[in-house]
Formats: C-alpha cells, sequence, structure tokens
C-alpha cells in the first residue's frame, strides 16, 4: 500500500480552459455563487457551483467573475474552470482566485461551456472507502481511507475531490488529492489532513474524479 499523505493539494483546479488551446464554442450554463474565501496576496477564492442544464455533456468548462463598482462598472476580472466533462444535468464545485482585487461592490458570475455531440464522462474503475472526517489536534479536519483499482489496467492522473459543505449545502472549500499511478488489482492509501474552513462544515464529500483533459 502506498502512503499518499504527502500529496495533498489546497489549490483547486487552476487555469483557463479557454487559453489552453484553440478558441471553442461555448454555450452558457447554470452557475450558482456560494461565498468567498480569502486567498493569497490579498486576494480571495470565489466558491460557486455550476450546472450543466445542456442537452448533451459539455466539458471545457469556463467561470468568470466580474468585479462591480457602485456605478455598475466592471473594474476587474477573473477566470477559472473545470477540466472534465460535466454530464446532462450533473452540478460541480468550482473554485476561482481572484488575485489583487480592485476595490468593488459586488460580482457577478457567468459560466460557459463546450457541448460535446457523442461523448459522456468516463467511468473510473476505482473503489473509494473513507473513514469519517476527523477533528484535529490542532485546528481542521483531516480523513482517512483507501483506492482500489478493479480494472484490468493502471489508472493514471486521477484525483480525488474533497468538498467541505455547510447546513444548506453551500459550500465552504474544495481540496484536492493527486493519486500517483494505480496499477490493476490495487490498493492506495491516502490521508488528508489541514482541512480548514470559515465554520464547521455539516459534511465533507469526498469523490474520485477523472484525470485532467
Amino acid at each position: 500500500m502506498i502512503d499518499q499523505s504527502q500529496s495533498t493539494s489546497k489549490e483547486p483546479e487552476r487555469g483557463d480552459p479557454a487559453t489552453d488551446g484553440p478558441e471553442i464554442e461555448r454555450a452558457a450554463i447554470e452557475v450558482d455563487f456560494h461565498r468567498t474565501r480569502v486567498g493569497p496576496g490579498g486576494g480571495f477564492w470565489v466558491l460557486a457551483e455550476v450546472h450543466n442544464d445542456r442537452p448533451t455533456p459539455v466539458d471545457a468548462v469556463q467561470v468568470e467573475v466580474a468585479l462591480v463598482d457602485e456605478a455598475g462598472v466592471t473594474v476587474g476580472r477573473a477566470k477559472g474552470g473545470l477540466r472534465r466533462v460535466i454530464d446532462v444535468d450533473e452540478s460541480a464545485a468550482v473554485s476561482v482566485l481572484v488575485e489583487h482585487p480592485p476595490l468593488h461592490d459586488q460580482l457577478k458570475v457567468e459560466a460557459r461551456a463546450h457541448e460535446l455531440a457523442d461523448e459522456s464522462a468516463p467511468t473510473l474503475p476505482l473503489h473509494l472507502e473513507h473513514a469519517p472526517p476527523e477533528r484535529a489536534e490542532l485546528g481542521g479536519w483531516f480523513v482517512t481511507g483507501e483506492v482500489r483499482n478493479d480494472g484490468g489496467e493502471t489508472v493514471t492522473g486521477a484525483r480525488l475531490e474533497i468538498l467541505g459543505v455547510d447546513q444548506s449545502g453551500k459550500l465552504l472549500g474544495q481540496d484536492w488529492l493527486e493519486l500517483d499511478p494505480i496499477d490493476a488489482g490495487e490498493t492506495v492509501a491516502f490521508a488528508v489532513s489541514e482541512l480548514r474552513y470559515d465554520e464547521q462544515p455539516a459534511r465533507l464529500q469526498l469523490m474520485l474524479r477523472p484525470p485532467k483533459r
């Protein structure tokens, strides 16, 4: 068994899928703003949830945050996105880092995604088991568990997404664990610590995600 305890990533998915390759056509999808969190260097994170209300699966999700002043003028923008397929009627958490924000009065969040004609989200041959999350002695939360590859081939680039959620179902935080390659029949142990939120979460959700596209 491989201890993954040092592989925790506190950074949500980064990068704007719109600028990582040729420009592609996108359609608007639903997005629900949840809250902001303090970020590095005087910036902040915008936590939101996108919902694929299109008739087909989508990928290359782009989320744009506009910073608007009292006069209704946009004084700054930030972009983020998701690098995986979102099935029809599926929702997904997203975090956008706003670096060096100017003075503003409100935020406006929009999301767009590329529609797929004949592709759906891949099914991972992985099985996740974890213990109930526990409080850490020095604050925050930690969770331990294992991922087993029930398939016949090595799985490379899989990720574990950890969401802190409040009583109303709104996001408190989003963290990622990048898993090492898992051979067929292999079980990989993990330990995720330093899960910190601005308030006590009602629950923590752990989900396996495919490699970034």
